[in-house]
């Protein structure tokens, strides 16, 4: 009895690297390379797919707005009629601008931290500006809540994601003025 063995080699590319990977167990050089990649680089990654995510989903929110809140007026039994429904909308729109620009700041801090500049001014002004927009976004709910009260939870997760995201910028900004002691001794 004969047995072949096929080996079947996959190519898998991450920012325009070529890694080869091998259906076994065993990697050589190149699946080392590949494992090393995806360790050092597997953060970024995943938040990188995540922000896409939240990308198509806020673009998905803005085409189908109108349809979402008519499918909510159905279904609600304490919301109804022109005015229920134009406030949503515009609950809806108004959080959706500081949430593209939120978007737009933390690809750009993922960009300034895959090149290194983990510790800038400009990572902490991008922090900085996605605080500021989760803020804007409670402060529409927070006005929300006026006419319809379960928009308090997500007032408050915005508020708590805002408040993170600001203790974080702090660190940063700490963290540069050590580095810039430290250069000049």
């Amino acid at each position: 009895i004969l047995q072949y063995k096929f080996i079947v080699f996959r190519y898998l590319i991450i920012d325009n690297q070529i890694f080869l990977c091998y259906p076994d167990s065993t990697f050589g050089k190149v699946g080392r390379d590949m494992k090393n990649f995806i360790k050092n680089r597997g953060g970024l990654l995943l938040a990188e797919i995540c922000l896409a995510l939240l990308v198509l989903l806020l673009l998905a929110m803005d085409v189908f707005a109108y349809w979402m809140v008519k499918w909510f007026l159905g279904v609600s039994h304490g919301l109804g009629g022109l005015r229920d429904g134009l406030c949503l909308i515009f609950s809806l729109y108004g959080c959706s601008i500081p949430a593209w620009v939120a978007v737009v700041n933390l690809w750009k801090l993922l960009r300034a931290i895959s090149r290194g500049e983990i510790f800038s001014e400009h990572t902490v002004r991008y922090l900085r500006n996605t605080a500021v927009c989760c803020f804007i976004v409670c402060v529409i709910l927070l006005l929300s809540a006026l006419y319809y009260l379960p928009m308090l939870l997500p007032a408050l997760v915005a508020c708590f994601i805002g408040a993170i995201v600001c203790i974080v910028a702090s660190c940063f900004r700490k963290a540069l003025q050590m580095q810039d002691e430290l250069d000049f001794t």
